[in-house]
């Protein structure tokens, strides 16, 4: 929009300026720049009116309005008055990750003096020739892409969990090229087509060398998410740093960025347990199931979500950007309790995208997935999920107490789940030690089994997974009573077409006095093995007694129980 505005201008100052009579009506400079803005507006229209071209329009709006005015204004002003007319415009931008990042990059560089909008830097740049000119240049695009990478930074990490490491020396190359090449390419073309062709090529080169930047294994940096507190002292601290007299200010920038620095562990959403306990995150991945199970310096993943039918999953949906979020970078163990795709379906992307020490499967040899899992350098190694193997991880017990034996002619997948117990090391205080059951798609048949395999006192746990996502054909009431847990946890669609969970076993539920909470009302359920019961208001139907639900805690304006809205 910018440059387009800029080809503008130069050519309407040069042709009223061959015109005495018109400029001496009015001034050349004051036609081109309104000029310009009207080109640049119909462009960013035509181009959909995004956030970073509206910012760009009511820029050079307020600037040609007051240079017709004979006013200037300070920079932070205009920037300000122009965040403020896009967001009233469209209050909905302020929820885009484009409105900040566009605002941000352009208020560092008219804070550094190196912005467009600020004409004596581009004078400066201009006075140069030869060498001189092209080095001041460089050093000044240098500079500029250093500016935005810092700013941009807790931006990006608040809104992505991601930050790009070769973004900058990416940019130093494709900024000049575009803008200089392919957009004066596509601007010609519509007058010579072999511009269209030529511009294509450029494209198609550029892309190749962007791919081989994206696909180096260091190539993005991936880190919890942050409050919008850090970001803020982080885009503070680049401003610091940015403003001119910068040794005045950079002793500024140093408090701003000691979030960044000291308290790594302070502002992370879940952060980890302390030795002897574990945290459980139910994920909300509707129906499927996906349970991560995390001690002091330990990760477990049991079960992936599902596969959708266009191709897509949930593990690089939502799995992935979850680990990375919680500042999990590795998955001791990845547990696929049984062959459903709602259960085994995101664990491809799993393994191509986080490195897993460790698989667990009831899968059959030669499954795409074992064989995925072999492939992979360095390989990660198969485990079969069998009854009776246990270990202890910060002293956390885990132990798999099904399947039971060998997998019987016509067995079906759901009855071959694997199903894992896990235990908090005692506390000292003569209470039973906190825990929690995995149960796959476990039907009553293999409940029935697993209360003669190992009866009450080998199945009493704090909190239970439900089996097959609530589904009629489980959760039995003496496998309830044997189990006798205080959180039960429903992994379900809203809607689902199944009927789960089904009135039958919420009843049962209900009548032993079991706390039930579901995906479609809970969203994530997050329980830490040390935490009290809850007594955060009254309970209903959802609501968890151990633990919290993500969702209660991120409520929109127009959901019950929100800021304004009517009680649930």
């Amino acid at each position: 929009v910018a440059m387009l505005g800029v080809l503008c201008a130069w050519a309407v100052r040069r042709a009223w300026s061959a015109a005495p009579m018109l400029a001496r009506r009015l001034p050349a400079p004051m036609v081109a720049a309104w000029a310009a803005t009207g080109v640049s507006t119909g462009y960013a229209w035509l181009s959909g009116w995004g956030v970073p071209a509206q910012r760009t329009v009511w820029m050079m709006v307020v600037a040609v309005c007051l240079m017709t005015l004979g006013r200037r204004w300070p920079w932070a002003l205009i920037w300000l008055l122009c965040a403020a007319i896009v967001s009233a415009f469209d209050p909905w931008s302020l929820c885009m990750p484009g409105f900040w990042l566009s605002f941000v990059a352009v208020g560092v560089l008219l804070a550094s003096g190196l912005a467009p909008g600020d004409a004596a830097p581009l004078h400066a740049a201009g006075s140069g020739r030869g060498w001189q000119g092209v080095r001041r240049s460089a050093r000044e695009l240098l500079q500029t892409q250093r500016l935005v990478a810092l700013a941009l930074t807790p931006v990006a990490l608040v809104c992505f969990q991601q930050v790009s490491v070769v973004g900058v020396g990416v940019n130093l190359v494709a900024v000049p090229v575009f803008t200089a090449l392919i957009t004066p390419l596509a601007l010609a073309g519509a007058l010579w087509p072999v511009c269209w062709d030529v511009g294509a090529w450029l494209i198609g080169w550029m892309w190749v060398g962007l791919r081989g930047a994206a696909e180096l294994p260091w190539a993005v940096l991936h880190a919890p998410e942050l409050p919008v507190w850090v970001a803020v002292a982080g885009v503070l601290a680049a401003f610091a740093l940015a403003l001119p007299g910068r040794w005045r200010w950079r002793g500024l920038a140093w408090p701003f960025l000691l979030p960044f620095v000291m308290l790594p562990d302070a502002w992370q959403l879940v952060p980890p347990p302390p030795p002897g306990r574990f945290t459980l995150v139910a994920a909300d991945v509707g129906q499927g199931g996906a349970v991560l199970v995390r001690t002091a310096r330990h990760t477990l993943l049991f079960d992936t979500g599902a596969r959708r039918p266009d191709g897509s999953d949930l593990g690089e949906r939502v799995l992935l950007p979850l680990l990375r979020a919680l500042g999990v970078d590795r998955l001791d163990e990845l547990v696929i309790s049984h062959e459903d795709i709602d259960h085994v379906g995101g664990a491809a992307s799993l393994l191509q995208g986080m490195e897993v020490l460790a698989l667990r499967t009831t899968l059959e040899a030669g499954h795409p997935l074992l064989q995925q899992a072999a492939a992979r350098s360095p390989v990660v190694p198969h485990i079969g999920c069998e009854a009776g193997a246990s270990w202890a991880w910060d002293g956390v017990r885990f132990e798999v107490l099904h399947p039971l034996g060998r997998r019987a002619a016509g067995e079906s997948d759901n009855a071959r789940s694997c199903v894992i117990r896990v235990q908090a090391a005692p506390d000292g205080s003569g209470r039973p030690a906190a825990s929690l059951l995995l149960t796959g798609d476990i039907e009553a048949p293999q409940e029935q089994a697993l209360l003669q395999a190992w009866g009450a006192a080998g199945l009493r746990s704090t909190v239970l997974v439900v089996p097959h996502h609530g589904s009629r054909t489980s959760s039995s009431l003496a496998w309830l009573q044997a189990v006798a847990p205080v959180q039960a946890v429903v992994q379900v669609g809203a809607r689902n077409r199944d009927g789960h969970p089904h009135a039958s076993v919420m009843s049962r539920h209900g009548d032993l006095g079991v706390a039930v909470s579901t995906s479609p009302r809970c969203g994530a359920h997050i329980w830490r093995s040390d935490e009290a019961e809850r007594a955060d208001g009254p309970p209903h139907p959802g609501r968890p007694r151990l633990g919290r639900c993500w969702r209660e805690g991120q409520r929109r304006h127009w959901e019950p129980g929100a800021s304004g809205s009517a009680p649930p």
